[in-house]
């Protein structure tokens, strides 16, 4: 894998710059640090590629370790690991609490996984990789891992029980109005929501855990809140500007409403086939 992404770059000098780039802020960052760990040691090592996102000037790169990668004996390090419990919550439940809501509000956990330690001696032994000919530790959870979700999901379910008794509205918004990485929560007021907000924001800093990507329906709710911290409208101008997309659906704070983008259809004559194609497309958690 490795000779496969030199190979790489060579070919496409940017690529090589990107993925280094993304490399050296895992490093400065602390995500991942050199290893001393010893030759004869047992010690599993992943593969890793880069994968793009987007087009043109917008393109970004996601390097992905890969831990379902096999071995010459026909294993990989997820089929030893358990995945622990489901405890993801029912995405419709989320969206349907969220939208009953006078006033709302939604954020998002940066890079959620890189913000939890893993103790040192799994590192050694399940989290090497090999970069510029060195060996390194990743230092936290990593996605794509089998158990990877179970552990973000339950620290921040601890965290919220641990600062219960200091942020008991943010607590409870943390643990039943969250998705993932994804929080949306709401009130009746906007005091109370301003309260809540505050709160979610406060617990999640007690744990190392910062939020960004924030939008609210009412303005008063983000007026504290850096442009560069606020969800960046969806690129595209045949949208109302404000269109923001929250769990994949789309959303436009300013009126609080939902929509569905419909692309034209330039089929004559309509079948069957051709009709439930198109609504295929249309994510609706809800319909």
């Amino acid at each position: 894998m490795l000779e496969v992404m030199e190979r790489r770059f060579e070919r496409n000098p940017a690529f090589r710059v990107m993925y280094h780039d993304f490399m050296d802020e895992y490093l400065a960052l602390g995500h991942m640090t050199p290893s001393t760990v010893e030759r004869g040691v047992n010690a599993c090592f992943r593969p890793h590629h880069g994968v793009l996102k987007g087009s043109g000037s917008d393109v970004k790169i996601r390097v992905v370790f890969n831990e379902s990668a096999r071995t010459a004996a026909g294993h990989s390090l997820n089929d030893f690991l358990h995945a622990g419990p489901n405890l993801l919550p029912v995405l419709a439940d989320i969206l349907t609490r969220w939208r009953r809501h006078r006033y709302v509000f939604t954020a998002d956990i940066v890079k959620m996984y890189r913000q939890i330690l893993v103790h040192p001696e799994d590192r050694q032994m399940l989290q090497m990789i090999l970069w510029k000919q060195l060996k390194h530790a990743l230092n936290t959870v990593t996605y794509g891992q089998k158990d990877a979700p179970y552990l973000a999901l339950k620290t921040i379910d601890r965290l919220a029980e641990d600062e219960r008794s200091r942020f008991p509205l943010g607590a409870e918004a943390v643990q039943s109005d969250r998705y993932v990485d994804d929080v949306l929560s709401g009130t009746a007021t906007l005091d109370a929501c301003r309260r809540v907000r505050e709160q979610v924001t406060s617990l999640c800093l007690a744990g190392g855990f910062p939020l960004k990507k924030w939008a609210a329906n009412d303005e008063a709710l983000l007026e504290d809140v850096p442009p560069e911290h606020r969800l960046q409208p969806t690129a595209n101008a045949s949208l109302p500007s404000d269109d923001c997309s929250v769990l994949g659906l789309r959303w436009s704070p300013g009126s609080d409403d939902f929509a569905f983008t419909v692309l034209k259809s330039v089929v004559v004559s309509p079948t069957k086939r051709s009709v439930l194609s198109r609504t295929a497309r249309l994510f609706d958690p809800l319909g």
